[in-house]
């Protein structure tokens, strides 16, 4: 298989230049026919035909705010760049499908892209990766030796290992963040909170990597053991808790969709003035309900299946 990489990019660098400057012409869409070329490659396929799926619906929405918008000589904003960014987000999803198909099979290797770091993707990833190191007994013998002398006698692994872990983490963190700007608010500074406590815990476990490299002679198995023990508690306890809040937002979204529904909007749309005070309270929690709703769809993707069932 043999695809033109510069110019699948040079188009979808044309897409985004278009969307940065809002308008454009007839849009040439030719260069598409490199999906034809992968059909071997079936999940790269059906990622790359899921994404122009949602980039369609994202413009058909887009075109209804903008005509809305102009029909009520009101500014939406908030739901203008929520598609906006949707489509740039789509459209760099599909160019981080692209590039592994360019690889040949030996370079092919398995890893968790920027794109596809969801919360739950994450740290299924973070806490296998830990596992190792957590254990300090295990019923297979040869296992538990493999484990030690992996924890003892490899300590670039453990440094190289700890600062991928480090740099999904983060990621968890940011995720973690954006929940909880929008969380109730009797929630969001448990979440800031534990948050800080597993960026805290994953930064003394890479210390004590570090210390192995550095102070060999100085390195105990053990105090690595007890810094992943306590790193892996930590995530364990901002997940369960995520859990639980996430429950609590989405009744209450279920509640404050009846007192602030699309139909109930547009009615006081027609009878209220654009510079009316109550019409941009009304928004700005409608504003807010969005922002849930769209955190709640984030972490329901990271649940879903299949990527089919991302669409539904």
């Amino acid at each position: 298989m043999s695809l033109d990489m510069d110019k699948v990019k040079a188009k979808l660098d044309i897409c985004r230049e278009s969307l940065k400057k809002g308008y454009g012409s007839v849009f040439d869409g030719g260069f598409l026919n490199f999906l034809i070329k992968i059909n071997e490659e079936e999940e790269a396929l059906g990622d790359v035909y899921l994404c122009l799926t949602q980039i369609m619906v994202c413009i058909k929405y887009l075109e209804k705010t903008i005509q809305l918008e102009i029909k009520r000589v009101v500014a939406i904003s908030a739901a203008r760049q929520h598609f906006l960014d949707r489509l740039h987000w789509r459209l760099e999803h599909i160019w981080s499908c692209i590039i592994p198909l360019s690889k040949k099979d030996d370079q092919k290797v398995p890893n968790i892209t920027t794109e596809e770091n969801s919360f739950v993707a994450l740290m299924d990833f973070i806490l296998e990766q830990i596992k190792p190191f957590t254990n300090y007994k295990d019923d297979d013998p040869k296992l538990s030796t493999s484990i030690e002398t992996n924890v003892s006698a490899s300590m670039e692994r453990a440094i190289h290992l700890s600062t991928q872990i480090r740099d999904r983490v983060n990621i968890v963190i940011g995720h973690t963040l954006a929940f909880a700007n929008v969380a109730l608010e009797a929630d969001k500074k448990a979440l800031s909170a534990l948050s800080q406590t597993v960026l805290r815990e994953c930064i003394a476990w890479q210390t004590e990597c570090q210390l192995g490299l550095k102070q060999s002679n100085q390195y105990n198995v053990s105090n690595c053991r007890v810094k992943a023990s306590s790193l892996e508690n930590a995530l364990y306890k901002l997940e369960d808790f995520i859990n639980e809040a996430l429950l609590r937002l989405v009744y209450r979204c279920l509640l404050d969709f009846e007192k602030f529904s699309i139909e109930k909007l547009r009615i006081l749309m027609n009878q209220c003035g654009p510079d009316d005070p109550a019409m941009d309270e009304i928004v700005a929690d409608f504003d807010v309900n969005l922002d849930r709703t769209t955190q709640i769809g984030i972490f329901g993707i990271s649940f879903a299946p299949n990527k089919q069932s991302e669409l539904s």
